[in-house]
């Protein structure tokens, strides 16, 4: 349930052209640059700072590792040949794979060992979904950053910490696991929809400057 809508959308879009499958492992190789890039020097920060102080630092590693490596995947892929499919797969590639590696794995694992009902996996599940739309969102948002202004590289960056941060702090106030995801959901969707409408008249005003 963790990566099947995602993956069933990439199928979807990227049907039987190779060139978006490519786009699609890209992005969740992009994903897993990221980590392990900001890996090493978490794990030394674990063991030095205060639970409290290296989630957030956690938070703001995860925004600027992941978001800047996005930008450079995506400059190099689109700048040359945008195409709107090319962005939402890897997009979709990069959160698919984060949830296979974070959620899907861990919970194969957990259910061979301990074999807990399914509906505990549940909302883990939803809010891996909707952490793939939020990928897709901010690959929109990186892709106006290296076709107009870097500023939004920047702009991602700090969503990105928001979220994740955000997301944490649910965690911490919420033990009802339902009840985070609702908020996360929330989250998503208040950042989501703006940055998707953007995104689409954003591209309608390059292509008509395109075709000036």
């Amino acid at each position: 349930m963790s990566i099947a809508p995602g993956l069933s959308l990439i199928i979807l879009v990227a049907r039987r052209e190779l060139g978006l499958w490519v786009d699609t492992v890209v992005g969740g190789g992009g994903w897993f640059l990221a980590l392990l890039i900001r890996l090493p020097i978490l794990l030394y920060l674990g063991l030095v700072l205060e639970h409290s102080v290296f989630i957030l630092v956690s938070c703001v590693f995860a925004g600027v590792f992941e978001e800047v490596v996005r930008y450079f995947v995506l400059k190099y892929s689109v700048r040359e040949s945008f195409r709107f499919d090319r962005v939402v797969v890897i997009g979709l590639g990069w959160g698919v794979f984060e949830a296979f590696i974070v959620y899907a794995i861990p919970v194969l694992v957990s259910y061979s060992i301990y074999g807990y009902e399914w509906f505990l996996y549940m909302s883990g599940a939803i809010e891996r979904n909707v952490s793939i739309l939020f990928h897709v969102s901010l690959s929109f948002l990186v892709t106006i950053s290296v076709l107009e202004d870097r500023l939004f590289l920047l702009l991602a960056i700090c969503l990105h910490f928001l979220v994740d941060s955000l997301a944490t702090l649910t965690m911490e106030l919420f033990v009802n696991p339902w009840i985070v995801e609702l908020f996360i959901t929330l989250y998503v969707l208040a950042i989501s929809v703006p940055v998707i409408t953007y995104f689409i008249e954003s591209m309608k005003r390059l292509e008509y400057r395109r075709e000036l």
